[in-house]
């Protein structure tokens, strides 16, 4: 089991996965969140999960599924022809009533409670 894979998803239905990079940012495709910059509503991580289809009997830690605070693109980023720079990140919301229960996932993430960075 492997915690820094991410699963992005809007509103329930999967979009495209990631992986964590600290302990509040995401990188992921661009093209696959070109069109939440603006509002980044509904999107949610799902930390430590890697497979959108089942959820493994064999997996020892539960997954955290956490907001998205705001959306970032590359901004030489062209996704409409050779989706060259097809790079964002994500800035996740990590309020203070996250459970992290799972180990695997709490240890990458590192998470410190404390003064709050702001997302943008």
């Amino acid at each position: 089991e492997w915690p820094w894979p991410v699963l992005i998803f809007r509103n329930g239905d999967y979009i495209g996965a990631g992986a964590l990079l600290d302990n509040d940012v995401v990188a992921t495709v661009a093209h696959k969140v070109k069109n939440f910059v603006k509002n980044p509503t509904g999107l949610t991580v799902r930390l430590g999960d890697w497979n959108p289809n089942i959820r493994d009997s064999a997996e020892e830690f539960p997954h955290i599924e956490v907001g998205v605070a705001c959306v970032k693109i590359h901004p030489q980023a062209e996704l409409n022809s050779t989706l060259a720079n097809n790079v964002a990140v994500l800035k996740l919301n990590m309020g203070d009533d996250l459970d992290f229960s799972s180990k695997s996932v709490s240890d990458v993430v590192n998470y410190k409670r404390g003064p709050k960075r702001p997302a943008n």
